[in-house]
C-alpha cells in the first residue's frame, strides 16, 4: 500500500510518502507557502502526486492529513467524507488559524487523489479525556478548556515498550522536544497532565513563544506600550521564548545539544543573563517544575521518554531529570530514559492504516503493514514493533 502524508505548517506543506511495509519514507520533502484558494492546492497536489508516481510509479492509496486542532469534536484519527468536512469547518471560529487551511487541504485532497482513501489526523485527539480537574480552568465557561498540541508524540511514547512495568500501569513522563516543547503524565495510555493549554502558548517556553505568562502582562502591554491585539500576539508567539532569552533566533536542538549535564553536581550550569547557558537554565527549570508536577499527578514515576525532532540533542537533560525525580531513596534506580525517534510523518501514516482498518474500510487488506502496537492497534498489528 503506498501511504501519502500531508503535514500543513504555517508557511509551508511537508510531505512523505511510504511504500508497502517499509518504515523509512520513500520521498520527504516540503513546498513553500500553503495556498488559500482551492485552485492554487490542487495544483499543489497534483505535484505531489507527481513526485509519489516518478518515486514508486503508483499513485498513493491512502492520504493521513495531519491537523493541529480537532477539539472535542474528533477523539481519533477519522476518514473524511462531506459530513466529516462539515463538522470540522464548524470548529474554524475556535482555531482560525489552523482549521481553515487544513479544511481546504482536506477537500482538495478528495479531488486529487480519486481512489485514494483520505484521512485525518489530530493532535488534541489524544487529550479529548483528560480528566476535568486536568482540562477546567477557573472560570465559569468550561467550554474554555486544556488541550495537548502534540498528541501524536505523545501516543507514540506511551506506546513504547522499552521501561514498561510488568505487573501494574506504566508512569511515564513523556517530553516531547520540538520547537515549542510539551511535556504530558500519561498512566498507560491515558494522559492525565499537560502543559499546554486552551491554545499551544501556555505552558513550557519554546523557541519563539513565551510560555506560561502571567494574563496581566498582556493587559499591561496593551495599556502601557499602547499595543494592539495584533502586535502583543506577535511579540508573544514570535519574538519571545528562545528569541528573547538570546536575543537572536535559536534553535531548540543547539541549545539542548551545547550542555554536558553534570549527574555529580545535579544542579544548573553557571551562566549570565543573555548567555545560552541562562536560557537553558530557564528552560530546564521550567521542565523540572512542570515534570514534578507530573510525578505528582501519577503518584511516582517508571520512565521518561523523549519525542520530536530534538530527541538526540535532549538525551543529556532526559537524563539529569530522571536524577532529580528519582526517589529519596537512595536505593532505589533512576527512572528509565526512552528515546522515541519515530517521525512525526511515519506515526502519521501508522495512524491513518490503523483508522482505514478500523473504519473496514477495504484498505483492511493491507492490515499486514506494519503499524504501532497499542490499545487501539487491531489484533493483527498489536504484536508488531514500532
Amino acid at each position: 500500500m503506498n501511504t501519502l502524508v500531508l503535514i500543513p505548517r504555517l508557511r509551508r506543506l511537508e510531505y512523505a510518502f511510504f511504500s508497502d511495509d517499509d518504515r523509512k519514507a520513500l520521498l520527504e520533502s516540503h513546498l513553500d507557502g500553503l495556498p488559500s484558494e482551492k485552485g492554487a492546492m490542487m495544483d499543489t497536489l497534483r505535484k505531489i502526486r507527481a513526485d509519489c508516481i516518478m518515486f514508486n510509479a503508483g499513485p498513493p492509496d491512502l492520504v493521513v492529513i495531519r491537523s493541529a486542532y480537532g477539539g472535542a469534536a474528533f477523539a481519533r484519527t477519522m476518514r473524511v467524507d462531506v459530513e466529516m468536512l462539515s463538522r470540522f469547518a464548524d470548529l474554524a471560529a475556535k482555531a482560525p488559524m489552523h482549521v481553515p487551511p487544513v479544511h481546504l487541504l482536506a477537500q482538495a485532497s478528495l479531488q486529487a487523489f480519486i481512489g485514494a482513501v483520505v484521512v485525518m489526523a489530530f493532535e488534541t485527539a489524544f487529550f479529548v479525556d483528560l480528566p476535568d480537574r486536568e482540562r477546567r480552568y477557573g472560570i465559569a465557561d468550561d467550554s474554555v478548556r486544556r488541550f495537548g498540541y502534540h498528541g501524536l508524540y505523545h501516543q507514540a511514547a506511551g506506546t513504547e515498550r522499552d521501561g514498561c512495568r510488568r505487573n501494574g500501569p506504566t508512569r511515564t513522563l513523556s517530553l516531547c522536544l520540538e520547537p515549542q516543547p510539551e511535556l504530558a503524565a500519561i498512566i498507560n495510555h491515558q494522559p492525565v497532565m499537560v502543559t499546554s493549554g486552551a491554545t499551544p502558548l501556555e505552558g513550557l517556553p519554546g523557541e519563539t513563544t513565551c510560555g506560561e505568562l502571567d494574563p496581566a502582562i498582556v493587559l499591561t502591554m496593551a495599556r502601557n506600550l499602547g499595543w494592539s491585539p495584533e502586535q502583543i500576539n506577535n511579540v508573544l508567539t514570535r519574538q519571545s521564548g528562545l528569541y528573547a532569552l538570546l536575543g537572536r533566533p535559536s534553535h531548540l536542538g543547539d541549545l539542548l545539544g551545547s550542555y554536558n549535564w553534570s549527574m555529580k553536581e545535579g544542579g544548573f550550569p553557571a551562566a549570565d543573563d543573555g548567555t545560552p547557558g541562562a536560557a537553558y537554565n530557564i528552560l530546564a527549570y521550567r521542565i523540572l517544575l512542570v515534570a514534578g508536577a507530573g510525578v505528582a499527578t501519577m503518584g511516582g514515576l517508571d520512565r521518561i521518554v523523549l519525542s520530536g525532532r530534538y530527541t538526540d540533542q535532549g538525551r543529556d537533560l532526559g537524563q539529569w531529570l530522571a536524577e532529580k525525580l528519582r526517589s529519596a531513596d537512595a536505593d532505589m534506580e533512576r527512572p528509565k530514559v526512552v528515546l522515541c525517534r519515530t517521525s512525526l510523518s511515519r506515526i502519521l501514516a501508522d495512524q491513518g492504516v490503523v483508522a482505514a482498518y478500523e473504519d473496514n474500510d477495504p484498505l483492511r487488506r493491507f492490515s499486514s503493514t506494519t503499524a504501532p502496537h497499542g490499545s487501539h492497534a487491531p489484533p493483527s498489528m498489536q504484536n508488531r514493533t514500532s
